[in-house]
């Protein structure tokens, strides 16, 4: 399963860090992140892939 989501990240230090933590804890493997500071330095644009299975059943929505 490929996603691409849109999220806003804090500005401290280590915000990303336990994003990419949590997505970790559910199989999903970040393989682009991207940002336009022109427009907003905070809205991340994350490219990911996981196991749609492994995600079953852990109260986790993926669409």
């Amino acid at each position: 399963m490929r996603k691409t989501y849109v999220t806003t990240m804090p500005n401290h230090i280590g915000a990303f860090l336990k994003a990419s933590e949590c997505l970790a804890s559910f199989g999903i493997n970040i393989t682009r992140v991207s940002y336009n500071k022109a427009i907003d330095s905070h809205t991340l644009f994350i490219d990911a892939e996981g196991d749609e299975e492994r995600n079953q059943g852990d109260g986790v929505t993926v669409s």
